[in-house]
């Protein structure tokens, strides 16, 4: 059953040392101290990324079948990415290693560019990959396994609309353009529907919701055939995909059509029945007659409906024949299929993803926004402060600069040795102080604003004067200084 659904391949990377760049970034970044108390944090990424340069394949030897690998890996993939999503944020090093990936569909082409980016985006192919992998590993004869497959899908999907939504990358190969990445999520929405629409059929619904079911299965099929033929994508997959999505596209026609048919018999009306049986049958017959490199559990399916299909027809026309003797309608005269609203949809990977909550780094993410903290608190107590009042602000900048200098080192040894140590009395102590010097800003804040309210008093009762009177204030004023200066040369 697993041979009726396509798997999504795994990128494969150029492996690269992490260690050595990113030590060095933090050095000069911060210190040589803080770059030795983060070697675990850096060393943990690094073998997080030499453990992905193996791609799960069913050769290799860890895959084994079993669902534990396939989990261990995407725990991997999670984990990885949410690590560079907090270098990205906090600490970027987009120019500083060359990431290099091969594309998954055409392994000989390959995208090298030193951005973090890239290596971002790849690691999204190959979580949506492994969901995938996840879902068409599931056995779907059991409910459970059918509802696993199903859920995976869905995850699959949202990997890949986030992959859409986080743009391309310059240079990028076809798989990790924004539409390989809308391709992807609708065929991997068209399976989860599928997984639907055989649990339907396996529950014995009615044959009119499971015609309509099997229609949104085939709308989406459809999709996928017309991005497959579209370009970037046109000639960059393999011709077998193609076979497969325009031949289950058919498929799915072909049983919206026999399960209305089905419906149309129990209401006996056996001339539109007739109608949609026959089509369903030139569908199939067509579709065959241009698919190439199928698997076998695909033709074995259209086997096994092109048989119902055609048994119903002799059953209906031997009906209508003996018994209604009505005409029938030609297929433009009907009203076309109807589709269930769809019952699947991307699921959101936004919290699976978050870095947030990752712990690696946590000393460089503090150290940063504490030194962030301590320079605004103190530029908005002194420098702006002064600026304020009207006085100068340069001596003052030198001094408090003079004085960061001095003790930058200092504080940042200490805050990075109690951090590995797991102490965190300095960081209350530390957010203590931060604190004091909040409510030391805002008092002083509060006292700006009264004087920026006494200029705006002294500002607004100056317009108030009629343009006159201000006009013989200010030549009083003129004539007043005129008589001062002539009274000193006078005098001299």
């Amino acid at each position: 059953m697993a041979e009726s659904m396509l798997l999504i391949p795994e990128k494969e990377p150029i492996p690269i040392d992490l260690y050595s760049p990113l030590r060095y970034h933090i050095a000069v970044t911060f210190s040589d101290r803080v770059a030795d108390s983060s070697s675990d944090d850096i060393a943990a990424l690094d073998d997080m990324r030499a453990a992905l340069e193996n791609p799960l394949t069913p050769s290799s030897s860890a895959y084994a079948s079993s669902s534990s690998s396939l989990e261990s890996r995407r725990g991997l993939l999670l984990a990885y990415y949410r690590a560079l999503a907090l270098i990205d944020l906090h600490f970027p090093i987009s120019t500083s290693i060359p990431f290099t990936w091969h594309d998954a569909f055409k392994p000989h082409r390959k995208c090298s560019h030193p951005s973090i980016r890239l290596e971002m985006a790849a690691v999204l192919f190959n979580l949506g990959a492994v969901h995938s992998r996840i879902a068409i590993e599931a056995d779907r004869a059991e409910e459970a396994g059918l509802k696993a497959a199903c859920n995976a899908f869905q995850c699959a999907a949202g990997v890949f609309e986030l992959l859409k939504e986080t743009g391309s990358v310059e240079g990028a190969t076809v798989d990790l353009t924004a539409e390989c990445a809308v391709m992807l999520g609708k065929l991997m929405l068209a399976q989860a529907q599928e997984c639907y629409f055989e649990k339907v059929v396996g529950d014995g619904k009615p044959p009119g919701l499971c015609s309509k079911v099997a229609r949104q299965v085939g709308l989406y099929y459809e999709e996928v055939s017309a991005a497959l033929s579209t370009e970037p994508l046109k000639g960059n997959l393999k011709k077998s995909w193609v076979s497969h999505v325009q031949l289950k596209a058919a498929q799915f026609y072909a049983e919206a059509c026999y399960y209305h048919a089905l419906e149309l018999h129990i209401k006996e009306i056996i001339p539109e029945e007739i109608v949609w049986l026959r089509t369903g049958i030139d569908v199939l017959a067509n579709a065959k007659m241009t698919a190439k490199s199928v698997t076998a559990a695909v033709l074995d399916a259209i086997s096994i409906l092109e048989s119902k299909l055609r048994r119903n027809l002799e059953r209906a026309e031997m009906e209508n024949d003996r018994v209604y003797l009505m005409r029938i309608p030609p297929l433009s005269s009907l009203a076309p299929l109807s589709a269930a609203a769809s019952l699947v949809k991307p699921t959101s990977m936004a919290e699976v993803l978050d870095p947030s909550n990752e712990r690696l780094f946590a000393n460089l993410i503090l150290l940063k926004y504490t030194k962030m903290d301590k320079v605004k608190a103190k530029e908005m107590d002194v420098s702006d402060s002064v600026q304020e009042l009207g006085g100068e602000t340069g001596t003052t900048w030198d001094v408090y600069k003079e004085e960061e200098e001095e003790q930058e080192e200092e504080e940042e040894k200490k805050m990075a040795l109690q951090l590995r140590r797991g102490s965190s009395s300095s960081m209350v102590d530390e957010l203590r102080q931060l604190r004091a010097v909040k409510r030391k800003n805002e008092m002083l804040l509060a006292k700006l604003e009264e004087l920026r309210w006494v200029r705006r008093q002294s500002l607004a009762t100056w317009t108030i004067i009629s343009p006159n009177v201000r006009l013989m204030i200010l030549l009083g004023l003129l004539v007043l200084l005129i008589a001062i200066i002539l009274w000193y040369v006078w005098h001299r």
